[in-house]
C-alpha cells in the first residue's frame, strides 16, 4: 500500500469511530497536516467530510499549506505566525 492509501485507511477508521461515539462523546477532532499525501480529488472529499463533521464536533485543523485556506471561510480560519 502507498503511504497515501495507508493514511486514508487510518482516517477512515478514525472517522468511523468518531461517528459511532459522537452522540455520547462529542470530542474535538484535531488534525495536524494529515492530508499532505492526498491528491486533489481526495483532498476535496476530505475537506467536504470535515465540513460535514463540524456540525457534530469541533474540528481543529493545523496546516502550513496556504492553499488549504480556500476550503475555509475567513470566519473559520485563524492564522498563527
Amino acid at each position: 500500500m502507498s503511504q497515501a492509501t495507508k493514511e486514508q485507511l487510518y482516517l477512515a477508521l478514525r472517522f468511523a469511530l468518531i461517528e459511532m461515539i459522537a452522540g455520547d462523546y462529542p470530542f474535538p477532532i484535531l488534525i495536524d497536516d494529515g492530508f499532505v499525501n492526498f491528491d486533489k480529488k481526495r483532498l476535496d472529499l476530505m475537506m467536504e467530510l470535515l465540513r460535514y463533521q463540524k456540525t457534530n464536533n469541533q474540528v481543529i485543523f493545523f496546516t502550513c499549506h496556504e492553499e488549504a485556506s480556500k476550503y475555509f471561510s475567513p470566519d473559520d480560519r485563524l492564522m498563527l505566525y
